[in-house]
Order: structure tokens, then C-alpha cells, then sequence
């Protein structure tokens, strides 16, 4: 695991793995008091902040609504007001398991699922299995095959997925929950791709393209961390070294960027989330070894991309166990948690101006899917 990569998800580390080239380390930063605007300074250093603790928070009320998706050899959903875990029907893997789940809040969630053996030979010269599942479904559908890197289309329930066709020919394509194919381009194989929000998707972390005709929309010097509406987080290295690294807010319809200050006392960032209104960027922080001891640690900070203020999450910075801890956002505007630490599964929720998390303690079974991603389906 190298220093500055999103820390838990495999396949989001082999797309970040193959744009190197743009984000070179993510590291050391400066952190300050909770909900002030960004500073001016022009390379991250930390002061002192509040400590790890136990994850805390209020009682989370009887009536939340919300359904997961959690990924999984076999994937589920849970109901978090009744705590029933659902396994979703029609994915039968023998000898893979879900890599990957993606979803629009609300609307509908994909999976993507390697049907073969780890250590095959095959793994990274093959497309895998997409699945679709409707919103307040438990039942999977295939609608295709594509890559890891396949992203949820933000104006309707449609994926937009990278096909391996031959060593020198890919292709781009926009897949419906019926399984049609409305939209194909050709695309360079080594491109991979994270949501862009408004723009469109973000390929290799350095461009974003329009993806129903492949024009490259916007280049970006720095690396793209996360897309809301038409704002970019970004991430410069000051140095080709574990030193730092400096974030900004970029603004593609003008070109204007402000700096964004590390705020966090962990050195290394995790998987961001964006909310669907494109307001609000969840960024994770998160460290596997917690002063080089056993304990792991997350961070979560939410920028708000219009005005660039930091709010640090309650509660947090915590100690659970990284690899099966995740976070996204609800259609309604509320940041949800699904995570385990040495006690407990848990689901925590937090609205952007609350005072604490809402927690509430959850049965999980022991995940072996090799990734601790969910989508919200209600």
C-alpha cells in the first residue's frame, strides 16, 4: 500500500496505480479548527487537533429509511431500521465475489462481480460481470460486462462501463438497467475512470471527458481527487518525495482555484464521497497504522465546494478497521457511514450541520469480497 492512495478498495488502487503520473503522493498537511475557511499557505503542515477515540455519537433514530448494498462474495442488503440483511438473488459466483458497488442514491445500484479465480493469469486481461439492481430491489440483473473503474450516470439509472475488447482496442459504453447499449466510443485502454460530476467522467485523474463523444473537456495540471457539479478537488505534490502535498478548489467554468488547507491530523487520504446535489465533498482521511501500532484511524472532513469551508465530522478522527469501513451520501443530503471497529458493526449518519452522529450498533457477517463499498438503494 503506498502512501497517499485511497487505502481500502483493491480496485480503486489499481486505477489510481495507473494514474501515478498525476497524483505522485498524497501525504503530510495542515489542520485547524472545525468549519474555517481554507488558508493561503502554500505547502500543508499540521498543528494540533483533536485526538483518535472511539467512534461516538447519539442514539440513530427508528426511522431512517435507509437500504445498503453492501458488497460482499454475496452481496446483501440491509435494512438499517430492522437490521435484516437480504442476500441479493440472481449473481451466482462459485468462485469469485463482488469487487465493486456503485450506485445513484435512490435510483439504482450496480455491481460488478469477478466471476473467476484470483491468480488466474486472466484477472487483468478480461472484463468482468455488471450487474444492475434497481431501487428498493434485492433481486440483480446482468446487463453487461466492463472493467472495475465503471461509473453511475448522475441523470438517469444507466453505468457508464470501460470495455476491454483486444490488447489495443477499448471502448466506452453507456449501459441502461435493461441492458441496452445507448451510447459507444472508442477509448485509450489505459484510461480509467472516476465520476466528474457535471463535466462528465474523469479519466487517468488528469482530464475529464464528455463520454458520449470522448472530447476531453477539461486537462488539469493536478490530480482529481473528486468532482462536484463543475468544482474539483484537486492534489499537487510540492515535492516528488512523502512530504506533502497541497489541495486545491478548482472552478472548470472559469479557471479560478483557491487552496484548500490538509485539515486533518492523518497523513494519508482515503476514498472522498460527493453528495448528488454536488455541494457537499466527504474527504477521508485514514492511516492503517496508527503511530505504527495495530490501531487503525479515520479521518472525515466535508468541504463545501461553493464557499471552500472545512467542517470536521463529529466524532472523528476515530479508530475502526479501515478495510471494512466505508462511506456515501443519501439523495436527501445525509452522510452515511457502514463500518466495524473491535466491538461492533455500526451505521452512522450525519447531516451538514448537525452537532453528533446518529449511531446505530449492526450485525454484519464477516465480509470476504475483498471490498467494503455500499450503495444506498432507499
Amino acid at each position: 500500500m503506498s502512501i497517499g492512495s485511497p487505502i481500502r478498495r483493491p480496485q480503486r488502487l489499481r486505477a489510481l496505480a495507473a494514474s501515478a503520473a498525476a497524483i505522485l503522493v498524497l501525504a503530510t498537511g495542515a489542520a485547524s479548527s472545525q468549519g474555517s475557511s481554507p488558508s493561503s499557505q502554500t505547502a500543508p503542515h499540521r498543528h494540533g487537533s483533536r485526538q483518535p477515540v472511539a467512534l461516538k455519537g447519539t442514539p440513530l433514530g427508528p426511522t431512517t429509511g435507509l437500504r445498503l448494498l453492501v458488497a460482499d462474495v454475496k452481496p446483501f442488503v440491509l435494512d438499517v431500521d430492522t437490521g435484516v440483511e437480504t442476500p441479493v438473488s440472481g449473481i451466482d459466483l462459485p468462485h469469485g465475489g463482488v469487487v465493486s458497488v456503485v450506485g445513484t442514491p435512490g435510483r439504482a445500484a450496480f455491481l460488478i462481480a469477478d466471476p473467476m479465480l484470483a491468480g488466474t493469469g486472466q484477472r487483468y486481461a478480461r472484463n468482468w460481470s455488471v450487474y444492475a439492481v434497481p431501487g428498493g430491489s434485492t433481486a440483480a440483473s446482468p446487463i453487461g460486462a466492463g472493467r472495475y473503474d465503471a461509473v453511475p450516470q448522475t441523470s438517469g439509472p444507466g453505468i457508464w462501463v470501460r470495455q476491454y475488447v483486444s490488447r489495443s482496442h477499448c471502448r466506452l459504453q453507456r449501459i441502461g438497467l435493461d441492458g441496452q447499449v445507448s451510447f459507444q466510443n472508442a477509448i485509450p485502454c489505459n484510461w480509467t475512470f472516476t465520476p466528474g460530476g457535471s463535466l462528465g467522467l474523469v479519466a487517468n485523474r488528469s482530464r475529464i471527458v464528455d463520454p458520449r463523444t470522448g472530447r476531453t473537456v477539461t486537462l488539469t495540471v493536478d490530480g482529481v481527487l473528486a468532482a462536484a457539479g463543475r468544482r474539483l478537488l484537486t492534489a499537487r505534490p510540492y515535492r516528488t518525495t512523502i512530504l506533502g502535498t497541497r489541495l486545491h478548489l478548482l472552478d472548470a467554468a472559469t479557471g479560478a482555484q483557491r487552496p484548500v488547507r490538509w485539515p486533518s491530523i492523518v497523513n494519508q487520504l482515503d476514498e472522498p464521497a460527493v453528495d448528488p446535489t454536488g455541494r457537499w465533498i466527504a474527504i477521508g482521511f485514514g492511516d492503517p497504522s496508527w503511530k505504527f501500532g495495530p490501531e487503525q484511524v479515520l479521518d472525515v472532513w466535508v468541504l463545501d465546494s461553493r464557499t471552500g469551508a472545512l467542517t470536521h465530522v463529529p466524532g472523528m478522527p476515530a479508530f475502526v478497521h479501515l478495510k471494512f469501513t466505508s462511506m456515501d451520501w443519501t439523495a436527501d443530503g445525509r452522510l452515511v457511514l457502514l463500518g466495524e471497529d473491535d466491538e461492533r458493526g455500526f451505521v452512522a449518519v450525519w447531516r451538514p450541520g448537525q452537532p453528533q452522529l446518529a449511531i446505530r450498533n449492526v450485525q454484519l457477517p464477516q465480509r470476504t469480497g475483498g471490498s467494503d463499498a455500499f450503495a444506498i438503494v432507499r
